[in-house]
């Protein structure tokens, strides 16, 4: 989940949101992309999620030719979410995206099932 965007966050918070051990805040800031000067205030609204293009569902015949100008957010760790990523409509990870058929940006169908858990990806036609 995201981190707040005011007041205090504290290393714990941090660690929690990229999954680390360490408890060095240049180690953390460096892990996030963050670059030096390290500070606490890089990490106002983080989050640890993954932003991709995509479309609006649509059914099986018509989605590739949806245009993919919807941002989404994926819990993987490459750009598109692959199978068994989860995809959430929020950058907090509190909204799954709905079941059904969906165009990401490098012209690929993603299955969403239940949860918004990526069951297929095949290329488009």
């Amino acid at each position: 989940m995201a981190l707040q965007n005011s007041g205090a966050i504290a290393i714990s918070e941090i660690k929690a949101e990229l999954g680390s051990n360490s408890s060095s805040l240049t180690t953390l800031s460096v892990a996030a992309g963050k670059s030096a000067p390290h500070g606490m205030q890089e990490f106002y609204g983080f989050s640890s999620f993954q932003t991709f293009q995509g479309s609006t569902a649509s059914d099986l015949l018509n989605v590739c030719s949806q245009s993919t100008n919807t941002q989404y957010f994926h819990d993987g760790s490459s750009s598109i979410p692959v199978v068994n990523d989860v995809v959430f409509t929020n950058n907090t990870g509190t909204t799954h995206l709905a079941q059904g058929f969906y165009k990401t940006s490098n012209s690929f169908i993603m299955v969403i099932g239940s949860n918004g858990v990526v069951t297929n990806m095949t290329e488009c036609p």
